[in-house]
């Protein structure tokens, strides 16, 4: 019922720790709180499916690679029992002209462009390429609570891409 920005920036969720108390929105995800995946992704997905298997037996398949055995729970894997890594998962795509408007010649994983889980080399590209996202993601992060990764700050972060850019010019 409600979109990423609302729950990040305006939702009053009932907290135990008393330190929050009052601050509004989930804020920034985190390693141990990722609200946004299980919020936005899994609970949709696993209320959907809930759905189904009123009529249906289900099989659950999911997309995880060959080379990402680490993920696997207790569904189905198709990508790992035909051997099949990311990379050739995305050879076979481009193949059959699928190329997500050049988005995998720039990044190396694409997810959600504002996740704070990133790698710096990923919110650089990030920066340099998509400006406006960039902008927008600052513009969030000073309205939050919490920093963006564990010790920076967007701003922080830009500080420190434009003197890194200085220094390679």
């Amino acid at each position: 019922p409600h979109d990423f920005e609302y729950l990040f920036l305006e939702h009053m969720p009932k907290r135990n720790n008393p330190e929050l108390v009052g601050r509004k929105g989930y804020s920034w995800g985190g390693p141990r709180n990722r609200w946004c995946t299980s919020m936005l992704k899994i609970r949709i997905i696993n209320k959907y499916l809930r759905e189904l298997s009123k009529q249906y037996t289900l099989v659950q398949y999911v997309g995880i690679a060959a080379d990402e055995p680490h993920r696997v729970r207790d569904l189905r894997y198709p990508l790992i029992e035909w051997g099949m890594t990311e990379k050739d998962c995305l050879e076979y795509c481009k193949a059959r002209g699928f190329d997500w408007d050049g988005l995998y010649d720039i990044f190396h994983r694409v997810s959600c462009w504002c996740c704070p889980l990133q790698s710096f080399d990923e919110m650089r590209k990030l920066r340099k390429h998509f400006p406006e996202l960039w902008r927008k993601l600052a513009e969030w992060d000073k309205k939050t609570w919490r920093k963006f990764t564990k010790y920076y700050s967007v701003e922080e972060l830009e500080t420190r891409f434009a003197y890194e850019d200085e220094l390679l010019a």
